[in-house]
C-alpha cells in the first residue's frame, strides 16, 4: 500500500488535520485507490490489464498520476514534497502494466545526439535504464502563433510570442514513452519548470493520427489511440512521425 498526502502548504497544516487523502493498494491483478471524500471513502477498483497508459508530471509543488483506461481517468494530485512516493508509484506501476512485449521494428530509429536540449537530455536521464530505449522522434522548441477569435483579442495579445516546448518520443518492447512539458505552449517570457512524463502500453496502440490544432497556427495534436482512449500531444506541423509509425508497425 501507498500513502498519498494531502497537498497543502505547509503553513495552513493544523493539528488533527487529515494527512492523507488516498490509499492506493497493489493486488496481483487490481490496483484499489480508496479515497477520502468529506465523511466518505470511494473505492475505484481498476484491473492491471485494463490500464492503457500513465502519466507523471510535476510543476513546482503540484505533481500529478494519472492512470487510464477505456471508462476512465483517474488523476491523483499532491504535493510534490512527496516525490520519492510518485516515483516508487510510478515504478511499481510499470513493472505491474507493461509487461508484455509487443512488434516492433527497433531498425528505424534516431540517433539520441540528435536532442540538443540541456533540460530534456537530463529528464532521460531520470529514466532507469534508458539506454534500453529507443529515440523515434525529438520535436525541438520553435516559435508558434496564436489563433485569436477576434479582432480585439489580437489587439490585445497581438505583442506576445509563443513558443511550443520540446517533445521526446522513446520507445521499447513494452512501451512508448513520452517527454513533454506540461505547458505545451507558452508565452516566451514566461519561465516554466514543469515536465511530464507518459508511458503507454505499445500492445495497446491501435493508431496514430495528426490533426491540425484549432487554437496555434503552425501546431499539429498528435493523437495516440489505445483501446477506447485517446493521448494527444502537441507538436509543430513539420514534425515527421514516419519512424515512430514504421517502429510500432502502424502502415496504414
Amino acid at each position: 500500500c501507498i500513502r498519498d498526502r494531502v497537498k497543502v502548504d505547509r503553513h495552513k497544516l493544523r493539528p488533527g488535520m487529515l494527512m492523507y487523502s488516498r490509499v492506493i493498494c497493489f493486488y496481483e491483478e487490481t490496483l484499489l485507490i480508496l479515497e477520502a471524500s468529506q465523511d466518505t471513502v470511494i473505492a475505484n477498483e481498476i484491473e492491471m490489464s485494463q490500464i492503457h497508459y500513465i502519466s507523471s508530471s510535476r510543476e513546482l509543488l503540484d505533481s500529478h498520476i494519472i492512470i487510464g483506461t477505456d471508462e476512465k481517468i483517474i488523476d491523483i494530485d499532491y504535493n510534490s514534497v512527496s516525490s520519492d512516493i510518485c516515483n516508487h508509484l510510478m515504478a511499481l506501476l510499470r513493472a505491474k502494466v507493461f509487461v508484455e512485449d509487443g512488434k516492433v521494428d527497433a531498425s528505424v530509429t534516431m540517433d539520441k545526439s540528435e536532442v540538443d536540449s540541456v533540460v530534456y537530455n537530463n529528464m532521460l536521464d531520470l529514466i532507469p535504464d534508458n539506454e534500453a530505449l529507443e529515440l523515434l522522434g525529438y520535436q525541438p522548441k520553435t516559435r508558434v502563433e496564436r489563433k485569436f477569435a477576434s479582432t480585439a483579442e489580437a489587439l490585445l495579445n497581438g505583442h506576445r510570442k509563443y513558443d511550443l516546448q520540446d517533445v521526446m518520443f522513446l520507445g521499447s518492447p513494452k512501451e512508448l514513452i513520452v517527454i513533454d512539458s506540461v505547458h505545451e505552449i507558452k508565452t516566451s517570457e514566461e519561465p516554466d519548470y514543469s515536465f511530464r512524463y507518459a508511458y503507454i502500453r505499445l500492445e495497446d496502440i491501435d493508431n496514430i493520427e495528426m490533426v491540425e490544432d484549432t487554437l496555434v497556427s503552425g501546431v499539429k495534436d498528435i493523437l495516440i489511440h489505445t483501446g477506447d482512449a485517446r493521448i494527444d500531444f502537441k507538436v509543430s506541423e513539420t514534425f515527421d512521425s514516419t519512424i515512430i509509425r514504421r517502429y510500432l508497425n502502424l502502415y496504414s
